[in-house]
C-alpha cells in the first residue's frame, strides 16, 4: 500500500512539474502556474495518503489536467500565411513563409467559430461600389455588425448592377481564404489600429493604409438605408468617421480575411517590438551618362590622368517615411553596397561625381549635406570643364524583410550649354578672349527634391575660341521643369580690347540636355565700336523671344 502510495505521490509531482514548465512556455495565465506551485509545495509536506484527495481536487481547478499543448494565443499585428497559419513578427521572420494578411482583430470569445479578422497587405484599385445606380445590392444596412463577409456575397450575386470593386476581391480567393469587402464596422475596428498595423504591411511589402486627409476614404460592403440603391458608406481611415456617397464613385478598397478555428486562448493588442529587426539587402547602383561619357575626357585639367582613369565616387542618403533628416548617410567607393535597415518606406538618394584627384578628394561638390549640395569654386570659377558632371538617383523604396536587393539608376543632375559663333569667318577683329559672366548662376541643389536651392551672381569665367565654339558650361538643373541660366558674353580681341558684347542672354536649360545657342556674337559689337550700320551690343537681349538666332537644344 505504501509503495502504491509512494509511486502515486510520485507521478503526481512529476504531473505538477510538467504542468509548470508548460505554462511557462505557452503563456498560461500566472494564476494557474501559482496555483499549481502552492499544491506542489503542500504535497511535499503532507503525507502520501492526501495524494488521492489531491488528485481529484487538482482536477477541478483550472489547470487542465488533460493539457494538449494550445498555440499561443494570436494577437493584433501576427501574420496570415499563404499556409493558413498565424505567425508572430519574430516566428514569421525565422520561418520564410508567405505572407498573405496582417491581423488587425482577435474576437474576446474564445469559444466563437471566428478568430479574428486580417486585413490584406494592398488595396485593390480604385473601383465603383456599383457600375450603375438605382438598383439595391441587398447588404445588411447595419453599420454595426461585422458582415463584410455577407455583404459581398450579396453584391457579388446581384444580377441587375455589376460591381466592379467587388469582383477583383473575389480573384484574392486562393489558398483557402475567401477575401471580402468589409463592412463599416470592421473598417472602424481596423482604423482604430492602422497605426499598429501600417509598419507590419509595409514590413511584408505592402502597401500602407492612407489616412492622408485626401486620400483617406475606403468603402465599406454596407449600403445606406433608406439609400440603398443610390449610395453606400465611405470610411476615414484619418478619423473613422462615415460619409454616404453615390456608389458609382471610385475609391480605395482594401479587402479583409475571416481567421477561424484556432485554438488560442483571448488575444490582445500587443507591440513586438518591430525596431529590433531589420532588413538585410544589397542596394546596387548604375550611372546614365546622358549625352556625353565623363570617361572620354583627356584629364586636361587634372594633369596626366585621363577621363577613362578617374572612378565615380558615390555618396548615398536613406531618408525614413518623410523625414528631412537622413536616416543615415554612406559614402562608397563602388556600386555595390550593403545595407542594413528597419523595414518601412524610404527614400534612397544617390549622388556621384567622377573624382581625378590621385588621394580620392573630390573637386566640385561638399557631399556632407543632401539637403545643399554645394559647389566648391564660387570666386575660381571654372567653364569649359567636362569634369563637372554630377550624376543623382532618387528611389521611393518600402523596404521588407524579404527584400533582398534594391536598385537605383543615377542621371545627370546638370545640362549644358554650348556657344557658337555663326560670324566668326566676317570678324572685323582677331578674337582673343571671351569673358561669361552669370547673373544666376545655380550653386546648389537640393539632392532629394532635385529642387535648384541656391543661386549665384557675380560668378564668371574666362574662355578661349577654338573655331565657332566660343564657350560651353555645365550648370545644376532641376530635375523635373526647364529651368534657365542669364549671363554676359564679353568677346575682346587679341590686344585684350573690349569688342563685342551681349548684355544679356537667358538660356533654357534641361536637366541632361544640351542647349546650343548659335548667333552672330562677333557682329554684337559695342556701343563705341558700332558698325556702318549702327548695330551694338549693347541691349539686353534674351533669346526667347527676343534672340533672333538659332537654339537648339538636345535630349
Amino acid at each position: 500500500m505504501i509503495l502504491d502510495m509512494e509511486y502515486r505521490y510520485e507521478r503526481i509531482l512529476n504531473r505538477m512539474k510538467k504542468l509548470i514548465t508548460r505554462a511557462d512556455k505557452v503563456d498560461k495565465p500566472k494564476m494557474i502556474k501559482r496555483k499549481c506551485e502552492r499544491m506542489l509545495k503542500w504535497l511535499k509536506n503532507n503525507c502520501f495518503i492526501s495524494c488521492l484527495c489531491l488528485l481529484v481536487s487538482f482536477t477541478l481547478i483550472s489547470c487542465d489536467a488533460h493539457f494538449d499543448e494550445p498555440d499561443p494565443s494570436m494577437k493584433v499585428g501576427d501574420i496570415l500565411c499563404t499556409d493558413g497559419s498565424v505567425l508572430s513578427l519574430q516566428d514569421f521572420v525565422t520561418r520564410h513563409k508567405e505572407p498573405v494578411a496582417v491581423v488587425y482583430n482577435v474576437n474576446p470569445d474564445i469559444n466563437s467559430e471566428i478568430v479574428g479578422y486580417a486585413v490584406y497587405l494592398n488595396d485593390i484599385s480604385d473601383e465603383a461600389f456599383a457600375d450603375s445606380l438605382y438598383v439595391k445590392q441587398n447588404t445588411s444596412l447595419d453599420i454595426y455588425a461585422l458582415d463584410g463577409n455577407e455583404n459581398t456575397y450579396a453584391i457579388y450575386k446581384t444580377k441587375d448592377v455589376a460591381s466592379p470593386m467587388a469582383m477583383p476581391v473575389f480573384d484574392l480567393w486562393t489558398y483557402g481564404q475567401a477575401a471580402y469587402i468589409p463592412s463599416v464596422a470592421q473598417l472602424r475596428q481596423l482604423q482604430e489600429v492602422h497605426n499598429f498595423i501600417n509598419p507590419r504591411i509595409e514590413a511584408l511589402g505592402g502597401e500602407r493604409l492612407s489616412d492622408n486627409p485626401d486620400e483617406c476614404w475606403y468603402w465599406s460592403s454596407t449600403e445606406v438605408e433608406g439609400q440603398e440603391d443610390l449610395k453606400a458608406w465611405l470610411v476615414s481611415m484619418n478619423s473613422g468617421i462615415i460619409h454616404e456617397t453615390p456608389k458609382d464613385q471610385r475609391h480605395h478598397c482594401r479587402p479583409v480575411v475571416t481567421i477561424y478555428r484556432h485554438n488560442g486562448n483571448q488575444s490582445y493588442y500587443e507591440d513586438d517590438d518591430m525596431e529590433h529587426i531589420w532588413s538585410d539587402f544589397t542596394l546596387k547602383l548604375s550611372v546614365k551618362p546622358g549625352l556625353f561619357d565623363y570617361k572620354t575626357l583627356d584629364g586636361e585639367y587634372f594633369g596626366s590622368r585621363n577621363g577613362s582613369d578617374w572612378p565615380l565616387k558615390y555618396w548615398v542618403a536613406v531618408y525614413k517615411g518623410n523625414s528631412k533628416e537622413p536616416f543615415t548617410l554612406i559614402p562608397s567607393n563602388t556600386t555595390t553596397l550593403p545595407m542594413s535597415l528597419p523595414p518601412g518606406k524610404y527614400s534612397f538618394v544617390a549622388w556621384a561625381e567622377p573624382v581625378p584627384d590621385q588621394n580620392g578628394s573630390t573637386y566640385y561638390f561638399h557631399t556632407d549635406d543632401f539637403s545643399e549640395m554645394l559647389q566648391k569654386h564660387k570666386y575660381d570659377y571654372k567653364g569649359n570643364d567636362e569634369g563637372k558632371t554630377p550624376f543623382r538617383g532618387l528611389l521611393e523604396k518600402n523596404v521588407a524583410f524579404t527584400t533582398t536587393d534594391v536598385s537605383m539608376e543615377l542621371k545627370p543632375a546638370f545640362a549644358r550649354y554650348t556657344l557658337i559663333a555663326t560670324d566668326c569667318d566676317s570678324a572685323t577683329f582677331n578674337p582673343g578672349k571671351i569673358v561669361i559672366s552669370y547673373y544666376d548662376l545655380p550653386g546648389a541643389i537640393n539632392a532629394l527634391s532635385g529642387e535648384v536651392n541656391l543661386k549665384w551672381n557675380d560668378v564668371s569665367f574666362t574662355s578661349y575660341p577654338d573655331g565657332e565654339l566660343l564657350a560651353f558650361d555645365h550648370v545644376l538643373s532641376n530635375d523635373k521643369k526647364e529651368t534657365s541660366v542669364s549671363l554676359k558674353v564679353e568677346i575682346y580681341d587679341d590686344k585684350d580690347e573690349l569688342k563685342a558684347r551681349v548684355d544679356k542672354i537667358t538660356i533654357p536649360l534641361i536637366n541632361g540636355g544640351i542647349t546650343t545657342l548659335k548667333g552672330n556674337f562677333y557682329s554684337m559689337l559695342i556701343p563705341e565700336d558700332n558698325d556702318d550700320n549702327g548695330n551694338s551690343g549693347g541691349g539686353g537681349i534674351g533669346i526667347d523671344p527676343e534672340w533672333e538666332e538659332t537654339v537648339e537644344i538636345e535630349y
